[in-house]
């Protein structure tokens, strides 16, 4: 059974010596390397990027080169990020096109806010957040 490995991206070029000097190219390289690795294992891999450092004002998430990139937004810090997806509160959905926008899950018939999460998943993401 393969595990899926949700990788936060800058702690990891961090670690390699990447956040000096062209951060893009070395971004680029992580994303390839990681590729690489799925390929390699079999393993599904999402990566999650802080967006503070990107500068994106909403969640931007591709599909690129087999696996997920995830840049979060100017006020979600990737460790965040990634604590959601592992708890399942935001799962990454595969995305053909990079410019498909995620699909909203809403009951039509239900009033009220589209994008809220369901209670037990905010409340697992709000035990998450106090770690």
């Amino acid at each position: 059974m393969p595990i899926h490995l949700i990788i936060d991206g800058y702690n990891l070029l961090g670690v390699r010596g990447g956040l000096r000097g062209d951060v893009e190219a070395r971004r680029e390289q992580l994303i390839r390397d990681l590729a690489c690795y799925r390929q390699r294992k079999g393993h599904p891999v999402t990566v999650v990027f802080d967006g503070w450092r990107a500068g994106h004002p909403v969640e931007h998430v591709e599909w690129r080169e087999g696996i997920g990139v995830v840049y979060s937004t100017v006020i979600t810090s990737g460790d965040f990020e990634t604590r959601l997806q592992m708890s399942g509160a935001r799962p990454f959905a595969r995305k053909q096109e990079a410019d498909e926008e995620e699909p909203v899950r809403r009951d039509p018939k239900k009033k009220g806010n589209p994008k809220k999460l369901p209670k037990a998943l905010r409340q697992k993401a709000r035990q998450l957040k106090r770690f």
